[in-house]
């Protein structure tokens, strides 16, 4: 799984810096922010059926991150996007906002007919926060090591780590619970 990693780390790392070298920083957050996207996307599709995968997943993204420090801030804002529980915040219902606006407030998928439904909708969420919860374990990127054709683990002082868990577990302790809490 590790070298796996470190070889998509390393296509992704490639894709990063050559829309860097022909577009500048511009192109390189827009890389970055199709990056985060592709990986939520994922994230919550396969997070959401096999937990396990999530580390893989944060794997790959701390990898990148640790070669492209742009990433940190495009990953934590399009987790914010797609998860208010990134946060944590729960959204409160507005006084006379309809059914539709309050679950669109709080990130349903709109379906054919109406939104999704609430127990697809917490899975989804417990998707995205065991990836987010992944990704703040992560203190190793995989490396691979040319001469002795090994691969191994080297500590990455990880931007999104257990400073920033230790704050969201203390910001959702001291929330009021709600239904999808204990998801």
């Amino acid at each position: 799984v590790r070298y796996v990693g470190w070889e998509k780390a390393e296509a992704v790392v490639g894709a990063l810096n050559a829309l860097q070298a022909r577009g500048g920083e511009a192109a390189l957050a827009a890389g970055c922010s199709a990056f985060a996207a592709k990986l939520l996307a994922q994230g919550s599709a396969v997070v959401e059926k096999a937990p396990a995968m999530a580390y893989p997943l944060a794997m790959l993204a701390t990898s990148v991150g640790a070669r492209c420090p742009a990433l940190t801030q495009h990953l934590r804002a399009h987790f914010c996007a797609a998860c208010c529980y990134v946060t944590p915040h729960y959204v409160r219902r507005p006084a006379g906002a309809t059914d539709d606006a309050w679950r669109e407030a709080m990130g349903y998928q709109r379906r054919a007919r109406g939104f999704e439904p609430k127990e697809q909708y917490y899975n989804r969420m417990a998707g995205y926060l065991t990836l987010w919860a992944a990704l703040l374990q992560a203190e190793a990127v995989p490396i691979y090591d040319e001469r002795t054709e090994q691969m191994r683990m080297e500590p990455h002082a990880n931007p999104a780590g257990a400073a920033e868990a230790w704050r969201w577990l203390a910001r959702l302790a001291n929330q009021k619970a709600q239904r999808i809490t204990p998801t």
